[in-house]
């Protein structure tokens, strides 16, 4: 699964590495606004996971506190 990941992203970047502008491109097409946007609602989701993960986290610390 990981050697997938990894090359899946070895061959966008090489198609990146490939095009030259590619910015220039995502301005002039207007895509720029897609791309800010899914990465900011990655790294919300991200953020929201860690959220959700240090609520639970933090019951069961209290459970085992309640515990003799």
């Amino acid at each position: 699964m990981i050697m997938r990941i990894i090359l899946l992203f070895a061959c966008v970047w090489a198609s990146l590495l490939g095009q030259e502008n590619v910015v220039e491109n995502f301005y002039a097409s207007g895509k720029i606004n897609v791309v800010i946007a899914v990465v900011f609602l990655i790294f919300a989701g991200i953020v929201a996971q860690l959220i959700r993960l240090e609520i639970k986290l933090k019951q069961i610390e209290r459970q085992n506190q309640e515990k003799p």
